[in-house]
């Protein structure tokens, strides 16, 4: 592809592709096919339940917090003691 000035654009452009080892050997696509992987279905974000689950996750993660912080804490009052 040239561009106004008859420059090259694009993949063929020397200063934008790789030289030397890292060179791929042939053509290699530039939008590779997606995964399925991760994705949901609306469906189960409409449902009744994703707000339970969201609320459960949050509070299990909360909850992890404040027992860091509570054991953090007896360690301070334990280290004072002694």
């Amino acid at each position: 592809m040239a561009g106004a000035h008859g420059e090259v654009l694009g993949r063929a452009a020397l200063q934008v592709s790789p030289f030397g080892s890292l060179r791929p050997s042939g053509s290699v696509p530039i939008i590779e096919a997606m995964s399925d992987r991760g994705f949901h279905r609306v469906e189960d974000e409409i449902g009744e339940s994703w707000l339970e689950h969201w609320l459960e996750s949050g509070i299990r993660q909360l909850e992890a917090y404040l027992a860091k912080h509570a054991a953090f804490f007896d360690y301070l009052d334990t280290a004072e003691q002694s």
